[in-house]
């Protein structure tokens, strides 16, 4: 009996050892490791695109205060070291930036005001209000003079005064040059060539492009031809 007793004990301790090494976690090589790992960092969810563009632009943003902040290490040193030449920086900076202030600030102004640029001889200090004929005639100076980019904006204030003469009732100086020709456009004809004549100063005036004597001669032809066949 004892013997039977010690061969079922026996059993007993290899089948629960047998159980124990079964339900233990498996052990993988490094080359399955990595092959299981290169398996989910190819998954779709690790390609993000914006992901990675933000990462570039955080590296470059970290760059980017590194070599400021070591920069101003070394103007810190430099007020020791060499106070003229610190001096010189900090002048030097302060004129580069008020420069660029003025810059922006000058390019704005430009940009959302109609009305900037030399001022016009009709608009005299005798409050005289200008008249399109009037416009008309400055415009044909501005124009001798080789200032055709003023001309053609004076000839274009004239335009606006004669159609609003024609009983056209709005105020056009707080109307952008493209929401006044828009006000025509009930009138096909007029709208497309106020159209023409706005694309053309609008590239010429707030883009800062060449303007000649024939850019003049073609919004003079608009001028006449919008007055020609304007309802009134």
């Amino acid at each position: 009996m004892r013997g039977w007793h010690a061969a079922i004990a026996l059993l007993g301790l290899a089948v629960a050892a047998w159980g124990a090494e079964a339900q233990g976690p498996r052990r993988c090589s490094p080359a399955e490791v990595r092959a299981r790992l290169a398996e989910i960092l190819a998954r779709p969810a690790y390609h993000n695109p914006l992901a990675k563009l933000a990462e570039r632009l955080e590296a470059l943003l970290m760059r980017v205060l590194r070599f400021l902040s070591e920069a101003l290490e070394g103007l810190q040193g430099l007020a020791v070291t060499a106070p003229l030449l610190y001096w010189l920086i900090i002048a030097a900076l302060v004129v580069v930036l008020v420069l660029l202030l003025t810059h922006i600030g000058y390019t704005v102004y430009r940009g959302v005001t109609m009305g900037s640029g030399p001022r016009l001889a009709d608009d005299r200090a005798d409050g005289a209000p200008p008249t399109p004929a009037s416009l008309r005639s400055q415009a044909e100076r501005l124009a001798a003079e080789g200032r055709h980019v003023d001309a053609i904006r004076t000839l274009f204030r004239a335009l606006a005064l004669e159609l609003q003469r024609r009983g056209r009732s709005f105020v056009f100086t707080s109307l952008t040059n493209r929401e006044f020709a828009a006000a025509f456009s009930d009138d096909p004809t007029v709208f497309d060539r106020l159209r023409t004549f706005v694309d053309l100063l609008d590239d010429r005036w707030y883009g800062q492009r060449p303007c000649d004597a024939k850019d003049y001669e073609l919004c003079m032809q608009v001028y006449n031809q919008v007055l020609a066949s304007a309802r009134g």
